[in-house]
């Protein structure tokens, strides 16, 4: 690999990154154009950094399809790559991805494998977190009980975090429900509504 071939593509790199938070396209465009040039010089460390901050890239331009598909490849580019590091950030940032699409499971798979590489990632912890609360109101005698408006709580809280707002609208709606079967005093059924309110003004409603 030409040291020339190699600069090129890190030029390409970082000028992608540069452009990520005022204007997604033009990141994408020269993030898309490192990865071509490190797939032809076989540069591994530099195709996966092209990899997984297009995944981002897409993900917090809610294009959730192209998000999954790089962050997909970036999983495969650090195995490739034999790179443990590569391997736990690629599968903390394919975890948020996939709580983002509502794939719970595959969004639990993914952070569980990057903890147990790096115990020390707080995204991953966090989707980890989500996603054995959300697992636990699949139960079929779930939603009756006063502790249980709590454990909808906890999810909301975790899933505006995550700045999950739409999916957090939903639960909040569901413990809004439950708080009221319940009979919680006042002050709880309004701090519901405060984070439903917090949620519509993030998501623009």
């Amino acid at each position: 690999v030409s040291t020339q071939s190699t600069g090129k593509a890190r030029l390409h790199l970082n000028i992608g990154l540069l452009y990520d938070k005022v204007n997604p396209d033009m990141s994408v465009k020269y993030l898309k154009k490192a990865l071509d040039e490190a797939q032809q010089n076989r540069d591994g460390a530099i195709q996966h950094l092209a990899l997984l901050q297009l995944c981002e890239t897409h993900l917090l331009s809610g294009e959730l399809s192209q998000a999954l598909l790089f962050g997909q490849q970036a999983v495969k580019a650090s195995k490739l790559n034999e790179n443990e590091e590569e391997e736990s950030a690629s599968n903390e940032m394919l975890g948020l991805a996939y709580l983002h699409s509502d794939s719970v499971l595959l969004a639990r798979r993914c952070s569980k494998r990057a903890l147990q590489i790096n115990s020390d990632l707080d995204t991953a912890m966090t989707v980890y977190k989500a996603t054995k609360l959300i697992m636990s109101t699949q139960q079929v005698d779930f939603g009756e009980t006063e502790r249980e408006v709590g454990i909808l709580s906890k999810i909301s809280s975790i899933l505006m975090k995550l700045s999950l707002n739409s999916q957090a609208v939903s639960w909040l709606q569901k413990e809004l429900k439950l708080a009221k079967h319940c009979e919680l005093p006042p002050p709880s059924v309004a701090e519901v509504h405060g984070k439903l309110g917090e949620c519509y003004r993030e998501t623009g409603e």
